[in-house]
């Protein structure tokens, strides 16, 4: 224990030492930066200059005034020994220290020993690579001048074994001299040491940069500084253009990836559109089979009823009212014939766009009204609630009344056709200001849902269950198209005993311009 001049209370401990201050009432560890480190205090004195002596198992420690600067001495200083005794220690009047050890005691005067203050310089003195010496020249490609003069090296991926002799230019006792070395860009920190040598092994390929500082006898240490850069090159694997090449590889390979699932997502769509075209082109080719069937079987009830009274007429003598029975018979179902050809022929001109509207400004409610009386009879024979319903007196509007009534009464038609006995069939007419709407609704069966999306396709005919109930198949394409033509359109909504049906018809002359140039007005 020692007290200095300030009152402060120093403690020397084997593990350290401490220092109270009687003023602040604290006590402290005083942190010597690990120069204490494997040293034990047998001792601990103060000098006249306010420094602090203590005795170690290691030799003599001196610690200035300040508290920040150690110095150690040793045999290397003139000591007898390095070892020392517990509390074996005295200050003499005249300021002499006096230390008692394994190898006798030692007398000083503190004021005498001068601090070593020039910091040393460093220079290189070696370089070996893979545990091989490397010599300026040698055919090694590392050094090409001295060492001392060479600021960097480069080195293949697999010299990574290094070692660079230095040597600390201090010579007042060169034994005490110390050194430190921190590679930058592999050491974290500085590592000291007294073998004046760098040493590192498997060095992975980068730059590095060598920095070494010196200190001297007294431990006064000089700047870092800068010696040499280390270049490891990586293996040609590892290189940018090798990684440039890697990543061409991997986009060629992903481009290759991407292709083929495209190829093969393509070859899937082709494959799933032929089968698809396949499946329309089978039901198409059934529809039209269906159709063609139905038109025979159309065609062929009147030509039966044609060719009988014909035959009649020809191999018998009749009374002459018989007779014009019989013509009568015959005339009848050559026009049905005959109608059944034009509504043909209509069809195909309306889906070629070929077909001719002849368009009159009429007042659409009269005339949808004057279309809907001409079914209320066969309504009547059904039992059937037939209504027409409008809140409008008037609607005018360009049509052709020729074609709007094919549109109206195929409409009807089917309604009644579908329709149970008592059901219902309503004809409601409405508009905003561009456009008319005449809805037909009956409470039937309703058009199946698988259907639904082919009731305005060619050749398609409702499944009604019985063949009576059953159309020629162009009504409702037919009638579309019509529709189309005149700038408006035909719509439905069906379900269980809900069916409605909605012609648009356009209120105005406008659309006059934009359908097709088969147009004349009346």
């Amino acid at each position: 224990i020692a007290e200095d001049k300030s009152g402060i209370i120093w403690i020397g401990t084997y593990s350290g030492i401490s220092y109270y201050d009687y003023r602040h009432h604290s006590l402290r560890t005083l942190d010597t930066k690990g120069f204490l480190s494997g040293r034990r205090l047998v001792g601990i004195v103060t000098d006249n200059e306010n420094n602090l002596w203590a005795s170690t198992n290691n030799g003599l420690i001196r610690i200035d005034s300040t508290r920040t600067v150690f110095t150690s001495y040793d045999k290397f200083d003139g000591l007898p020994g390095d070892v020392f005794n517990n509390n074996s220690f005295s200050k003499d009047n005249a300021g002499r220290l006096y230390f008692g050890g394994y190898n006798g005691f030692v007398a000083f005067d503190p004021a005498l020993i001068k601090m070593n203050k020039m910091t040393p310089g460093i220079i290189l003195t070696g370089l070996s690579v893979n545990n091989a010496n490397v010599r300026p020249r040698d055919g090694s490609d590392i050094l090409f001048g001295d060492i001392v003069a060479t600021k960097e090296i480069q080195l293949a991926y697999n010299q990574n074994i290094i070692k660079i002799n230095y040597a600390v230019l201090n010579y007042i006792k060169p034994l005490k001299n110390k050194s430190a070395y921190m590679l930058a860009g592999f050491d974290r920190d500085w590592t000291i040491t007294q073998q004046q040598e760098a040493a590192y092994t498997n060095l992975p390929p980068g730059t590095y940069k060598l920095f070494l500082k010196g200190a001297n006898n007294d431990g006064v240490w000089s700047a870092p500084r800068l010696y040499l850069t280390i270049v490891v090159h990586p293996p040609f694997w590892r290189t940018w253009w090798a990684y440039l090449i890697y990543v061409l590889l991997f986009l060629a390979a992903l481009y290759g990836a991407f292709r083929f699932f495209l190829s093969r997502e393509k070859f899937k769509r082709d494959f799933q559109y032929e089968h698809m075209l396949n499946v329309k082109q089978t039901e198409l080719h059934q529809m039209k089979m269906d159709f063609f069937t139905h038109i025979s079987h159309e065609i062929r009830t009147p030509l039966t009823m044609i060719v009988g009274p014909a035959d009649m007429l020809m191999e018998q003598d009749l009374p002459p009212h018989v007779g014009k029975k019989l013509l009568s018979s015959i005339k009848s179902n050559a026009e049905r014939l005959l109608k059944l050809t034009n509504d043909l022929l209509d069809f195909r001109k309306a889906d070629d766009g070929y077909m001719r509207l002849r368009l009159q400004h009429t007042d659409l409610v009269g005339f949808s009204k004057k279309v809907f009386e001409k079914f209320a009879g066969k309504a009547l024979q059904q039992s059937v609630n037939y209504t027409f319903e409008t809140k409008e007196e008037k609607m005018a509007a360009w049509f052709d009344p020729g074609q709007i009534e094919i549109v109206i009464a195929n409409l009807l038609s089917n309604a009644l056709k579908f329709t149970n006995e008592y059901g219902v069939v309503k004809m409601i007419m409405e508009k905003n200001r561009d456009y008319a709407f005449i809805n037909v609704m009956d409470n039937g069966a309703g058009i199946p849902v698988d259907d639904q999306g082919k009731i305005f396709t060619h050749f398609y005919q409702a499944a009604a269950g019985d063949d009576s109930k059953t159309g020629s198949g162009i009504g409702l394409a037919f009638s579309k198209k019509l529709m189309e033509l005149h700038g408006g359109d035909l719509s439905f909504t069906s379900k269980t005993h809900e069916t409605r049906f909605v012609i648009t018809i356009p209120l105005g002359k406008w659309y006059l311009h934009t359908t097709n140039k088969y147009v004349t007005t009346i």
